[in-house]
């Protein structure tokens, strides 16, 4: 249980601390662009403004999904996730595919 008990607090630490980074990076990339946009003249900030905040959006979406993909559900973590029963039949099953390849070759 307190394998389980860790994983799941480090999961969430690791969520937590990466939204806090990427938030922070989002908003200071817009704030930036809000202060490029206010210099700009009147006629030509309600487009950028349309335009800005699409890519923002989307490129919140991508560095949501990096830092989800990189640090949650990283190799490091996805093995720590297995039990011995799965290491032993995952480790059973490459062997398995290293003697077919070498037969193969």
């Amino acid at each position: 249980m307190k394998n389980y008990k860790a994983r799941v607090i480090r999961r969430w630490w690791i969520w937590a601390v990466s939204t806090v980074i990427t938030l922070a990076v989002v908003l200071a990339l817009g704030y930036g662009l809000v202060r490029m946009i206010t210099d700009s003249p009147m006629i030509n900030q309600a487009m950028f403004l349309y335009v800005l905040g699409g890519c923002g959006l989307c490129i919140t979406f991508f560095l949501g999904q990096a830092v989800q993909s990189i640090l949650v559900r990283s190799w490091d973590t996805w093995i720590g996730d297995m039990g011995p029963t799965t290491l032993n039949v995952l480790i059973d099953e490459m062997t398995q595919e290293v003697n077919r390849m070498e037969k193969e070759a």
